[in-house]
């Protein structure tokens, strides 16, 4: 059997499983979340693991959820590609950030401009890409954008 190559993780449940935690702050519930996602990144990014792809949201989860989830998912992603800017672990191993989606039509400008600085700052990293699929919809004949 051969090493993995490629890890794809879409994280789903969270309310779910908050709920029966009860847990109902929408920011308590992703931070929750983002710290475990952070113990996997860390540890692919130190593994063989050559790529990592995240299914962060949805188009649907943006477009549909309420105004309180809204603000709270922005803030959400403000801060934790904030975090992410400042991290030397991604620099150290080489690895490039890549976002995918809708993510610039759809988030805030303080989200946006979060996520456009972690980008950046790893633009030229070659080793690991990892990549976020954030605003991510799939269309009717199974294609996504």
């Amino acid at each position: 059997m051969g090493r993995l190559n490629h890890l794809a993780i879409i994280p789903d449940g969270n309310r779910r499983w908050a709920r029966k935690m009860n847990i109902f702050n929408e920011e308590e519930i992703y931070r929750k979340g983002a710290q475990r996602i952070k113990e996997i990144m860390e540890a692919v990014v130190e593994s063989e693991i050559e790529f990592l792809t995240l299914w962060t949201s949805s188009l649907n989860n943006l477009k549909e959820r309420s105004g309180k989830f809204y603000k709270a998912i922005n803030r959400f992603y403000a801060k934790k590609f904030d975090e992410l800017s400042k991290s030397k672990i991604f620099d150290e191993q080489n690895v490039k950030i890549q976002v995918v989606g809708e993510w610039k039509e759809n988030l805030n400008d303080e989200a946006i401009v979060a996520i456009k600085k972690v980008v950046s700052a790893t633009a030229e990293n070659k080793k690991k890409p990892l990549q976020f699929l954030l605003a991510m919809m799939e269309q009717e004949n199974g294609s996504w954008r």
